[in-house]
């Protein structure tokens, strides 16, 4: 399974390291996006989200995770003969996207002394 941004190059408003050329258009116009680009939203929020954690932005990162949850949701609960049709693909989205991001959720909530929901996060 290799990285879906190999040959990406990124850029957006955090700077060089974070998002894709092609994000906004994906995330604004995501009802009429392709499948494969819905595919990577969730990849692409968990990046900008990781990229604000470096920068020190808490309240950045959980929009951007959260964003990561919500894309993943959305390919969930879509038509999944066409996002996920088959079991290792949803075990590959849940083991790259689901778990880091609600850990990395869990960090933003504990730097932010918000504990409830790091342990809502962790659990």
């Amino acid at each position: 399974m290799g990285d879906p941004f190999a040959e990406t190059k990124f850029e957006s408003s955090l700077g060089s390291t974070a998002g894709t050329a092609s994000q906004t258009e994906i995330i604004n116009d995501y009802p009429f996006t392709s499948y494969q680009d819905k595919l990577k939203i969730p990849y692409i929020e968990r990046f900008n989200g990781n990229v604000a954690v470096r920068n020190g932005d808490y309240k950045l990162a959980l929009k951007h995770y959260s964003k990561a949850l919500f894309g993943l949701k959305m390919i969930y609960d879509g038509d999944r003969d066409t996002f996920l049709n088959n079991r290792e693909s949803a075990v590959k989205y849940i083991a790259e996207v689901e778990i880091p991001t609600c850990l990395n959720l869990a960090l933003c909530y504990l730097k932010l002394e918000e504990y409830d929901h790091a342990i809502k996060y962790t659990s």
